[in-house]
């Protein structure tokens, strides 16, 4: 603490590590352990923390503060300042602990933050993301507004314009250029560190208690489910967390396993919590339940005596029951998630409901509600592809909420050269779907499913859910480690993983609808779309009509953009028209 205060950086004989981060977890243990056991004596050891930070703070100049907060690791400090303001709440006859809080205010980044000026390039991540979420807390001990507007602010700074497929942020360990993902993957081997994610969900968490908008679940739910849980090897180690510290998405990476140790082994272990923690939240006056997550679970709710029981495979099934148990009125909010194409169906106690669910939205069922009743959801899954914020070509494969990891080695060392190429177009139906449909020649399709759960294969190659983490070889055993090795207990000993592709580049080079070629080749719009893309962006389609309709008037537009002649405009028509039969569900 005291290097710290003369400026000491990290790393080499004179460096330090990062003092108040460690502080941080345990503060955040000692409430933990006070909050969830009643245990008085970790609150009297976190008020004697609590006074010594603001004994060692107070005196310091704001200027020192700033230049002690913005070192790069050295002046990490986790979210500490989370932990004082939520011991002022465990103690509100002593603002100090606020005002110690207020301490950790990093100016280099806060104060552009307020003003929603992005300052966020080349900052290490997970040093500066858990600060948010200290300001949001100490905004909760009624200090001011610029708490919640520099939290909001650095939530919409990141997502989506640094988010990877599945979730994560960061190249390397750092907060890279706004809206570059495509043109990032190959910058570094590793990207997406795990601890970033881990508290990009907390926030994500504690923003949507202010304003219960979708987005902040809709992100919670794609990080959660695919970088989250795809994090940890699926082993039964005693010996190591095998957990992960990068989530590689350089096209042909693998994730390696292991960090005994590190701040990603800690964050890796506390990660495993989050799947119980935002399933279920209630309003301030007990009116709503909001159902934000689609995860086998049972709710006692001893204030409304309620219990409410969730079944469900979600996400190896795009369906869930809710039984409740407990009688009397109460709305409850579902979450339609943004990835639904095919409808979201809900069934009370067997009757389907007339309803209209926007993906991306709640929807509510205002009721009185009687033991027994039970909630049937059905939202199907589908194949989609989507594009990365900066390069349209560049894609990543979805089906519902579960990123497809397509199992191959490296292609290349670059962007141009190293994602693979896959087209689907052709295979569509008026669903949008890419889904293995049979024909009268056989079956066939883009997507064909395996033999094995949500594993599917495509153009020769294998694709499964990011999620469905390596196991570890049969017969395996770990080398000596080095004991002189810098990097032991960052996953070097873990055994060998399979390569992966999270991206890649959409190849689609003719206007093809079904097996009917128009012989025009798929222009690309001003803003880097293709035509098909313009096209497809329109399904699902009721019937062929509307297609044909859609068709038609995108042709038409092209056409006055001076992207396709008369010509070509009436080709690619006559194409989609002749395609009736077989792109027909």
């Amino acid at each position: 603490f005291i290097r710290l205060e003369e400026f000491a950086t990290y790393g080499g004989a004179q460096g330090i590590w990062a003092p108040y981060y460690t502080l941080h977890k345990i503060m955040a243990g000692l409430i933990d352990a006070h909050v969830h056991t009643g245990n008085r004596r970790a609150l009297a050891v976190l008020t004697g923390i609590g006074d010594w930070v603001w004994s060692r703070l107070e005196p310091l100049r704001q200027e020192q503060l700033d230049r002690m907060w913005d070192i790069y690791i050295a002046g990490e400090y986790g979210g500490v300042n989370e932990s004082l303001a939520y011991l002022h709440a465990l103690q509100p006859d002593k603002p100090e602990y606020v005002d110690a809080a207020k301490r950790f205010v990093n100016n280099n980044v806060y104060g552009p933050t307020v003003a929603n000026e992005d300052a966020l390039d080349g900052r290490h991540a997970n040093q500066h993301i858990p600060q948010f979420t200290g300001y949001l807390r100490t905004y909760e001990q009624g200090h001011e507004e610029d708490f919640l507007l520099a939290a909001r602010n650095f939530w919409d700074m990141i997502v989506p314009h640094r988010i990877y497929s599945h979730g994560g942020v960061g190249v390397g360990e750092m907060i890279r250029e706004r809206g570059v993902v495509a043109g990032s993957l190959f910058h570094d081997r590793n990207h997406a560190e795990t601890c970033p994610l881990y508290n990009m969900l907390k926030l994500s968490r504690n923003l949507f208690f202010h304003d219960p908008d979708p987005k902040y679940m809709n992100y919670y739910e794609t990080g959660l489910f695919n970088q989250m849980v795809g994090s940890r090897r699926d082993s039964d180690s005693s010996e190591s967390p095998e957990v992960t510290y990068f989530v590689p998405v350089q096209p042909g990476q693998q994730r390696s396993y292991g960090n005994v140790g590190t701040c990603c082994g800690g964050t890796g272990m506390e990660n495993h919590t989050k799947y119980q923690d935002s399933i279920y939240f209630r309003s301030v006056d007990d009116e709503i339940l909001y159902v934000n997550l689609y995860i086998a679970s049972t709710l006692e709710w001893p204030q409304k005596s309620f219990t409410i029981t969730q079944a469900t495979q979600y996400p190896f099934e795009g369906a869930t029951t809710l039984t409740v148990d407990g009688d009397g009125p109460l709305d409850i909010k579902l979450r339609v998630p943004e990835w639904v194409r095919k409808g979201y169906f809900v069934s009370i106690n067997g009757v389907p409901q007339e309803m209209d669910a926007n993906p991306g939205t709640y929807l509510t069922l205002s009721r009185r509600w009687t033991s027994g009743d039970t909630i049937e959801i059905s939202m199907p899954f589908s194949f989609r592809a989507e594009p990365a914020i900066d390069d349209p070509t560049v894609q990543s494969l979805y089906y519902g909420p579960t990123l497809m990891a397509v199992q191959a080695g490296p292609a290349g060392e670059d962007l141009e050269s190293g994602l693979l190429e896959m087209g689907f177009y052709r295979h569509m139906k008026l669903d949008g779907d890419l889904h293995m449909t049979e024909l009268d020649s056989g079956m066939v399709g883009a997507i064909t499913p395996s033999d094995r759960p949500m594993h599917f294969s495509t153009a020769g190659l294998t694709l499964a859910p990011f999620h469905v983490s390596d196991p570890v070889p049969p017969g395996w055993e770990p080398p000596e480690p080095d004991p002189d090795s810098p990097f032991r207990g960052r996953g070097r000993r873990s055994p060998p993983t399979t390569p992966y592709h999270l991206y890649f580049r959409r190849h689609e080079p003719s206007i093809v609808f079904g097996s009917q070629d128009s012989g025009v080749p798929n222009a690309q719009g001003t803003r880097g779309e293709a035509f098909l893309d313009s096209v497809w962006a329109g399904a699902p389609f009721s019937e062929h009509s509307s297609f044909l309709s859609t068709v038609e008037r995108l042709a038409a537009e092209w056409e006055g953009s001076g992207a396709f002649s008369e010509s070509e405009a009436g080709s690619i028509v006559e194409a989609a028209r002749r395609a009736e039969e077989e792109m027909a569900l």
